[in-house]
């Protein structure tokens, strides 16, 4: 872009001043096309950059072990966690053998309102499931993107070896919120929830053994329980009202 300023103009009396501003302000309006122009291409070049920049980044990152501050606390519980079985249509219930309480949590680890939801909500739930006071149906539905199904193959994958990994596995989801969700990256994430990863955990995860049990589920929720879109959230089967509760009322909702 040039900086040289429009030439200067000679005036020689009325008629040439008026013709003389004429000119110099036709002159200016060229210049400001003409620099605006360049400015726009500028900033779309920039755009560019950036929107190619993130997909990128989306695609390829790592899941950050910093991130991994605010995952469950259940791998100190004291109370031991009832095996876990998958099943066709069902969510992937976690806890101790007859709990008091179930609370049934429809989300996908794409949607960034579940991520809102398990910050204000995630740690009140991962307390009362450690006390023994509830378990929680997890019903990871999977719809929003490939690799949030993926995320949802990788919860049963785990739950069905190892319920508490699972709960960690879960919340680390929603900790590294806007990953892409590669099987690789999958596997890095799964190693930093928990070092030593459980017998066929990696072959579960990589060959999709529980992909057809994440279809299923979405299909069931999306006319049923989680009809009105994700999160939804129901307490021992009676929907819980997201736009006026607090974690508190939820636990004042428990018998």
């Amino acid at each position: 872009m040039s900086t040289r300023k429009s030439r200067p103009y000679k005036v020689a009396g009325a008629k040439a001043r008026l013709v003389a501003q004429r000119e110099a302000g036709a002159a200016a309006v060229r210049k400001r096309r003409r620099d605006t122009g360049v400015a726009f291409l500028i900033v779309v070049a920039v755009m560019v950059g950036i929107v190619s920049l993130y997909g990128w980044y989306s695609t390829t990152k790592k899941p950050g072990a910093s991130a991994l501050a605010s995952a469950s606390a259940s791998s100190s519980a004291s109370l031991a966690f009832a095996p876990v079985t998958v099943t066709d249509s069902k969510g992937l219930t976690i806890g101790v053998a007859g709990a008091a309480n179930v609370v049934s949590v429809y989300s996908d680890f794409a949607c960034t309102h579940c991520a809102e939801f398990e910050t204000t909500y995630g740690q009140t739930l991962v307390n009362l499931l450690d006390a023994g006071t509830i378990d929680i149906e997890y019903w990871p539905l999977g719809f929003g993107s490939a690799g949030s199904a993926r995320a949802s193959n990788a919860m049963a994958c785990a739950a069905e070896r190892d319920p508490q990994f699972a709960v960690n596995l879960y919340d680390a989801f929603f900790a590294n919120m806007g990953t892409d969700w590669s099987n690789d990256q999958i596997m890095s994430l799964s190693s930093q929830v928990q070092s030593t990863l459980p017998n066929g955990y990696e072959t579960c995860v990589t060959g999709g053994t529980h992909a057809a049990w994440v279809t299923g589920i979405y299909n069931v929720a999306k006319t049923g329980a989680a009809v009105g879109g994700t999160p939804a959230v129901y307490v021992n089967g009676q929907a819980f009202d997201l736009t006026t509760g607090t974690a508190a009322s939820l636990q004042a909702s428990l018998r």
